[in-house]
């Protein structure tokens, strides 16, 4: 294994979609419902395109293992009113290498030591063990009705 870091680019929209796609399919099946997990995941192409094409205040990083992509990062510069300067909006990873350092690697290159938050499903208990391991706790609940479950805020002091 040969964990790579590099930044995302358009040309990554699709493999990105994919490796999404996967992973929602994957972990949420019988943790959020069917509906949701199918309308998320029906428009992940048309959205990672749009979004690496003009990332705004988000930079994402791609993890490659062999040249595929495996997992992506995608971190958000936040203003005064947020938990912290820093928002893991999205850390996915293709099914097959979770548990083998990508995770970790990732959130490690795109984020250091500067705080940050990020919001995981309650019921995701790989999540939110994954978050608690790396100094993040969670600090409130709220129901979203689009997920159609509880979704922590986690934060990680500097």
């Amino acid at each position: 294994m040969s964990i790579r870091i590099r930044a995302a680019t358009a040309l990554d929209a699709a493999a990105v979609a994919d490796v999404h796609r996967a992973s929602w399919k994957d972990t949420y099946r019988g943790i959020l419902p069917d509906d949701v997990i199918s309308r998320h995941t029906l428009s992940m192409d048309g959205v990672w395109m749009a979004r690496l094409a003009d990332p705004g205040a988000t930079t994402t990083w791609v993890a490659t293992d062999n040249d595929a992509v495996v997992g992506f990062i995608l971190v958000e510069a936040m203003g005064p009113g947020h938990p912290a300067p820093l928002r893991v909006g999205a850390l996915y990873l293709r099914p097959e290498v979770k548990r083998r350092g990508y995770g970790t690697a990732l959130l490690e290159y795109a984020i250091a030591d500067v705080p940050a938050y990020t919001e995981v499903a309650v019921s995701n208990r790989g999540a939110m063990d994954f978050w608690n391991r790396l100094g993040f706790t969670q600090t409130g609940t709220e129901f979203d009705e689009a997920f159609g479950a509880d979704i922590a805020t986690l934060v990680r002091e500097g």
